[in-house]
C-alpha cells in the first residue's frame, strides 16, 4: 500500500487533518499533499472539506477497497513470516467484557501452550462497537451475540443460548406466587413479569434489545429500576431481593457456584422463561477476505472447545448442583 493510501485511511478514520497528520508523523501540509495527489490520480474528490471533513461516495468506496487491501497485505506478511520463522504474530480478538472473563483464561492457556510466540490482544465492547473494529481492521475476529454481519463476513456458530430469569426465593414467592423450593416445575411466562421490579442490561446491549422486543410483543412492561452491563453486579443486586434480573446461559454456572457463599435468603434461583428459549446466537465473526494463519484457525477450534466445556459445566450444575434451581 502506498503512503498516499495509508494517509487516506488515517484521514478517513479520524476525519480531522490535524489528528491524522499527527498519527502519520507528518505535517498537516504533507497529509494534504498526499490526499490531493490521490484525488488527482483517481480523478475524483474523496473528501468534503466543509463544513466538516467527511467522505464522499467515492471516498467511501475507496475506504472499503483499501481496507480489504490492507487486510490482504497483513495476511500475506503473516503467511510469509509463518513460513520463515514459524507461528509468530499477534491475534486480535473482540469480545464482550463479561464473556471474556469466563472464556479467555482457559483459551489463553490452551493457545499459549501450542503457540508460545503468538500474542493475544483483546478489545472489549458490545456487538456494534467490536463489529466496527473488525471493519476497520483493528481486530481479526470477534465473538458476537445475535449479530447480523455484512455479506463480506463469515460466521462460525458456537452455541444457541437460553435466557433465564434469576431471583431470590422471597422475590419468587412475593411476585410470582410460587414456593421457590417445591414449585416451579414449569417454565414461567413473560406475562407473569408484568410491572415487576427488575434490574436490566444497558439499552445498547444485545440482551436488553432482545428482551425488550419480546416484552413488547407480549404486551408486558416491567419496572426497570437498575441498569448495568456487568452480570456480576446484576446478580449481586438481585440477591438483595428487591429486583430480579435476566442472564444468558453462559453465566448460570457462575451464579450457582457463588450461591454457596451466600445465606439462604440471598441465594439465587434460575427460572427458564418460555418465550426466551434459545434466543441468543453466540458466534465467531471474521472478514471473508482475511488471511487465516494456522494459529487463527486453531484458535477458532479452541474457542469452540472452551465454550462447549463451559456450557456442559453449566448444564451439569443445573441438573445436579445442590444450590437451588427451578426447572
Amino acid at each position: 500500500m502506498t503512503q498516499q493510501e495509508k494517509a487516506f485511511l488515517l484521514l478517513a478514520e479520524e476525519l480531522n487533518f490535524s489528528r491524522a497528520a499527527a498519527r502519520a508523523c507528518i505535517t498537516q501540509q504533507g497529509l494534504s499533499d498526499h490526499i490531493r495527489r490521490l484525488e488527482a490520480s483517481c480523478g475524483m474528490t474523496l473528501f468534503n472539506r466543509r463544513p466538516v471533513v467527511s467522505l464522499t461516495e467515492a471516498g467511501l468506496a475507496m475506504q472499503r477497497a483499501l481496507l480489504k487491501i490492507e487486510a490482504m497485505e497483513k495476511g500475506l506478511e503473516e503467511e510469509l513470516g509463518e513460513l520463515q520463522h514459524g507461528a509468530r504474530g499477534t491475534l486480535r480478538i473482540g469480545i464482550n467484557n463479561v464473556r471474556a472473563k469466563l472464556i479467555l483464561p482457559a483459551l489463553f492457556t490452551r493457545f499459549h501452550e501450542r503457540y508460545p510466540h503468538v500474542r493475544i490482544e483483546c478489545a472489549f465492547g458490545e456487538n456494534n462497537q467490536i463489529h466496527r473494529l473488525l471493519q476497520e481492521n483493528k481486530v481479526d475476529f470477534y465473538l458476537g451475540v445475535n449479530d447480523l454481519p455484512e455479506k463480506d463476513c463469515a460466521v462460525v456458530p458456537l452455541r444457541r443460548e437460553t435466557i433465564y430469569l434469576v431471583a431470590t426465593g422471597e422475590y419468587i414467592r412475593r411476585h410470582l406466587g410460587r414456593d421457590a423450593q417445591t414449585a416451579g416445575s414449569k417454565e414461567i411466562s413473560l406475562t407473569e413479569l408484568s410491572n415487576l421490579p427488575m434490574a436490566m442490561n444497558f439499552s445498547i446491549s444485545t440482551l436488553f434489545r432482545l428482551i425488550s422486543q419480546q416484552l413488547q410483543e407480549h404486551g408486558v412492561r416491567v419496572e426497570n429500576l437498575f441498569s448495568s452491563s456487568d452480570y456480576d453486579v446484576l446478580s449481586s443486586i438481585s440477591r438483595k431481593g428487591t429486583v430480579a434480573t435476566f442472564c444468558p446461559q453462559f453465566y448460570v454456572s457462575v451464579i450457582l457456584r457463588n450461591n454457596v457463599i451466600w445465606p439462604q435468603d440471598q441465594k439465587l434461583y434460575v427460572l427458564p422463561v418460555r418465550e426466551l428459549q434459545e434466543k441468543l446466537r453466540f458466534e465467531i465473526i471474521y472478514r471473508r477476505d482475511t488471511y487465516l494463519p494456522a494459529y487463527m484457525s486453531a484458535c477458532f477450534e479452541m474457542i469452540s472447545d472452551t465454550v462447549r466445556e463451559l456450557y456442559s459445566d453449566s448444564e451439569e450444575l443445573m441438573r445436579s448442583y445442590a444450590a437451588p434451581v427451578i426447572q
